[in-house]
């Protein structure tokens, strides 16, 4: 299976994911949520790397490598997340969407410095399209969104989270020449995560919950099961793509999230009319394009 496919298949995983999560969202504080999708992750990975792998390789695998797992992890879920919240509260939903819409743009430069790796013009510019699509998805339903003023610490949170997640795939692709095993490097990432969220969890989160966490524990293992298989599925797609096509083709979890969310949560994520389809086709467009290059 070609790395498109399979990031294609980790954003389409990511939408489904956050469709289920806004139900958890609603009885859980941000610090218990995401601790409890994280270790189901962890547990469900954890599994299948030791009935599936030879999990010597983490103990004959160099510290640096290990590393760079456990940064990637820390990266994408306890920095991304944490500055995504942050900008949403100060910039709102849309505006922070389309900032982060960026990522992929940002990932192809880092990665052409970083790791040598250059697009073709045809391959980076289906990506620009899929970028346009994204923010033309997160900016469909401004006219409902709440009225924030746009501050500079918002758009400096929003980017951050956009660096976080354009940055950590090279940690990733530096793992992986160290321990050439997705599955073994994703699951020391989302172990070294867990800890840390376990952590913040123990520090930050200290009321309890206004109703009991068993009325959403269907909702968390759920979340968390996508989790997991989409993060599997990412770094896969890392080892064997470019860095700027898989996080391109990951951006269907936009339309994914707006597609599914009305039947999965009855949230049609505040509308957007002609213009949300419009950005759903544009990233459809810009994904099939990078897919078509991939055969």
């Amino acid at each position: 299976m070609s790395g498109v496919v399979l990031g294609a298949l980790a954003g389409i995983g990511f939408g489904l994911f956050q469709a289920v999560n806004r139900r958890v969202n609603v009885v859980l504080d941000v610090y218990r949520a995401t601790f409890g999708l994280i270790a189901v992750g962890t547990v469900l990975l954890g599994v299948i790397a030791i009935t599936t792998e030879d999990v010597g390789q983490v103990v004959r695998a160099p510290a640096g490598a290990l590393a760079a797992f456990a940064g990637a992890g820390f990266l994408h879920f306890f920095g991304g997340w944490t500055f995504l919240g942050l900008s949403q509260q100060r910039i709102g939903a849309a505006r922070t969407g389309a900032l982060i819409g960026a990522m992929p743009l940002i990932g192809t430069v880092a990665a052409a410095l970083v790791l040598g790796e250059m697009l073709s013009a045809p391959s980076l510019a289906a990506v620009a399209v899929v970028v346009v699509g994204v923010a033309v998805v997160t900016l469909s339903g401004r006219g409902r969104a709440r009225k924030t003023g746009a501050t500079a610490t918002g758009v400096a949170f929003a980017l951050a989270t956009a660096v976080c997640w354009s940055t950590s795939p090279l940690l990733i692709r530096l793992g992986l020449r160290g321990l050439e095993s997705p599955l073994l490097g994703v699951t020391v990432g989302m172990v070294a995560t867990t800890v840390v969220y376990g952590v913040a969890v123990a520090v930050f989160a200290q009321r309890p919950p206004a109703v009991p966490v068993r009325s959403v524990l269907g909702s968390v293992v759920l979340a968390g099961t996508f989790v997991g298989m989409s993060i599997w599925a990412y770094w896969a797609a890392l080892d064997i793509a470019q860095v700027g096509v898989v996080l391109a083709v990951t951006q269907l979890s936009a339309p994914t999230v707006a597609i599914a969310s009305p039947f999965v949560s009855g949230d049609p994520l505040g509308g957007g009319g002609r213009w949300l389809w419009i950005g759903i086709g544009l990233i459809l467009t810009g994904s099939v394009a990078l897919l078509l290059r991939s055969t």
